[in-house]
């Protein structure tokens, strides 16, 4: 296997508005990682509409499936009086060509880890979220990867935990952990990162959905 994967996702209020979707189709890996504005049942429920439309679309360049998706939002019955709102990350990593195609809305690009240093994939703008205005149009970036890179991606329920004096987590604290994390498996990688949440937290249940996915390159 040229590609190490783990992934994480806790809800926080029984069940969760968060969700991902990994997928191996020739050869590469399609990566999406989604967060639903709001918690709970409802969040959930739009979660499954999302994944149901995102389930055709695995084919798809990050950018054109992201579009696709915003345009389902707008052409949902209810869109008047049940808006829906998402943050998104999609990605495809080629683990033959070393890159990692990727493009998002309104939500944080993925960390790579690389020889005790972390980068975000890509620290231009998000842009807007999925489901804000109908035409979204999203610019994707290739980053180059190399053998060993350890790639992060998370919702925003990881930097935004909270320690019991209010601090946040940060993306800060999140790419200096990554850094520490470097060169572990991809177990290692996710086991580092709730422990260090935990410890963070002092234990406390999450006040947010928190979805964490570690790919860990050969």
């Amino acid at each position: 296997e040229m590609v190490d994967l783990a992934v994480s996702s806790t809800a926080s209020a029984g069940v969760s508005g968060d969700f991902h979707d990994v997928v191996r189709h020739e050869g590469r890996l399609a990566v999406l990682v989604a967060d639903v504005c709001g918690h709970g049942i409802a969040a959930a429920l739009q979660g499954a509409f999302l994944q149901g439309v995102l389930s055709a679309d695995r084919d798809r360049a990050p950018a054109a499936r992201l579009a696709r998706l915003n345009a389902s939002l707008f052409s949902r019955g209810s869109r008047e009086t049940d808006p829906l709102l998402v943050s998104v990350s999609a990605a495809v990593l080629d683990p033959v060509a070393l890159s990692l195609t990727h493009c998002e809305a309104g939500h944080p690009a993925p960390l790579i880890a690389r020889a005790g240093r972390a980068f975000e994939a890509s620290p231009r703008s998000s842009g807007l979220l999925l489901g804000v205005a109908p035409g979204w149009r999203g610019r994707a970036t290739t980053t180059r990867l190399r053998p060993g890179d350890l790639i992060v991606f998370y919702t925003d329920g990881v930097i935004e935990a909270s320690a019991p004096d209010g601090q946040r987590f940060g993306k800060l604290r999140l790419q200096a952990l990554c850094e520490r994390l470097s060169g572990a498996t991809a177990a290692e990688a996710l086991a580092g990162i709730e422990a260090a949440l935990a410890d963070f937290t002092s234990g406390a249940p999450a006040a947010d959905d928190r979805t964490v996915v570690a790919i860990c390159l050969a």
